[in-house]
């Protein structure tokens, strides 16, 4: 069962609910797909609910933004356990974290730049809003190419909230596998080469990285593939498909990123494993 693991729906910055991506994925043959929006879960119930029509399963899944030594890393949980009340507790609670966040940066961006920026300038569509919802508004203001980077080192910034290893640890606690997402970037762009230089990302506990995605070229899958299973940890991957910004943009690829049936099967045995703790 090839599958889609890395999905964004209007819950965060894609552009289609959860229920128009089951369709999109079934014109393409996929039996399976993830829907892992920005620090929201909530599409995941409408696109179960238009699962049984279109014959695909949905994986429950969340991309939730980090701290890895004072890089913006995104991890992605998936097979997720809903229903876990402590979960959705600590979902809540990550949520707030990431709007104070946002209010912290616009704070300072005010401050160093002079640019009023206030909540209700901000014009998204998910649970929470992104960084690229307050360059947007920006934009909007007029402010096109303002040196803003949210997350990077070396810009001034608030200090980002949660830490790595305890959202991995939040994902195992709701009985799914944390997926470091593309690793490339947090890898020193495949340059690492001993086993030694890949502990940070070790020390958060992700159950594994992203090997397939889109735009990346055999050798850079393959460097991916041989060091996540030298560590013993799993294989994940996906479009990370958003959809046009807008009208008439060219589609990225969706359908064409896929994950193995074994792997996609190792995966979920993972989860399992957790969900019996």
């Amino acid at each position: 069962m090839p599958a889609d693991l890395h999905l964004h729906t209007t819950a965060s910055d894609g552009c289609a609910a959860g229920a128009r991506r089951v369709e999109q994925a079934a014109s393409l043959g996929l039996r399976a797909i993830a829907i892992t929006d920005h620090n929201a879960i909530s599409a995941i119930p409408g696109a179960r609910l238009a699962a049984g029509r279109w014959g695909v399963e949905v994986i429950a899944g969340v991309e939730l933004d980090s701290d890895l030594q004072g890089v913006l890393t995104h991890i992605v949980g998936l097979f997720l356990d809903l229903e876990r009340p402590d979960f959705q507790r600590e979902m809540l609670v990550a949520q707030d974290a990431w709007r104070g966040w946002i209010r912290a940066g616009m704070a300072e961006l005010t401050r160093d730049t002079g640019i009023a920026l206030a909540w209700e300038d901000l014009c998204f569509t998910g649970d929470v809003p992104t960084g690229g919802d307050v360059l947007a508004a920006l934009h909007r203001k007029g402010h096109q190419g303002l040196p803003v980077s949210w997350g990077d080192p070396g810009t001034p910034q608030v200090p980002l909230p949660l830490a790595a290893r305890e959202v991995c640890e939040l994902i195992h606690r709701a009985g799914g596998v944390a997926i470091l997402a593309h690793p490339w970037k947090h890898l020193a762009g495949g340059t690492l080469a001993e086993p030694r230089e890949f502990q940070p990302v070790l020390a958060t506990g992700v159950d594994g990285w992203e090997c397939w995605r889109h735009g990346h070229t055999p050798e850079q899958t393959e460097y991916l593939l041989r060091w996540v299973r030298h560590f013993g940890l799993l294989p994940s991957g996906g479009s990370d498909y958003h959809g046009p910004k807008q009208p008439g943009a060219p589609l990225p690829p969706f359908g064409v990123t896929m994950v193995p049936d074994e792997a996609v099967e190792a995966l979920r045995e993972r989860a399992e494993g957790y969900q019996r703790r």
